[in-house]
């Protein structure tokens, strides 16, 4: 999770073929993330290896999604609790520590809170209630970084999709937030 320091933003990406994988890995990616030159850096995958994108997930109502670096090792952990009155994201790190959440805030689909682990609000995320593509990240009245859809600057065949959201992390966040608050990327991606 230490690797997460060095980065100020990432991009969610579906593929047809991943080219940092092992050809040892027993699990298929789902999707990766990529740095700003498109380098897959992160790889999410289910227990369920069948799964071949991340449509099924888009469809169901809780999953489990665990986060690999290039070397196959765990980094986080996202399970998805959705139901009538909750839409929530629980994080956790390799060794299973709870990080924080994100869950739906309010009346509106498009403002979420991102929490600690100790349930403290750390920042909150508010899109437009049509056509929501960018989610500011906010620290109290202050705008500190951003999700929003970010299409695809290499052409990839049979892909499901080629848009996904990207995240630029807030300049001060640490190493355990921006774990945290790439749980609110796929809840965001997954979700729109």
């Amino acid at each position: 999770m230490e690797q997460l320091r060095f980065f100020d933003s990432l991009n969610l990406r579906e593929k047809k073929q991943y080219s940092g994988v092992p050809e040892n890995w027993k699990l298929k990616p789902l999707c990766c993330l990529s740095n700003v030159s498109e380098e897959e850096v992160y790889y999410a995958t289910s227990e369920e290896g069948t799964v071949s994108s991340l449509d099924v997930f888009r469809k169901s109502n809780t999953f489990i999604l665990y986060l690999l670096n290039k070397k196959g090792e765990q980094v986080l952990c996202f399970k998805k609790h959705a139901g009538l009155f909750s839409n929530k994201m629980e994080i956790s790190n390799a060794a299973e520590d709870h990080l924080g959440s994100v869950q739906k805030h309010g009346s509106s689909k498009t403002h979420f809170q991102v929490l600690d682990a100790g349930g403290q609000v750390m920042y909150g995320l508010e899109g437009p209630p049509l056509n929501p593509e960018t989610f500011h990240i906010r620290k109290g009245d202050t705008t500190v970084g951003k999700i929003s859809k970010r299409p695809t600057r290499i052409a990839e065949e049979d892909v499901s999709r080629n848009v996904h959201f990207g995240i630029v992390f807030p300049f001060a966040a640490d190493t355990t937030e921006k774990g945290v608050l790439l749980g609110a990327l796929f809840l965001i991606d997954l979700t729109f």
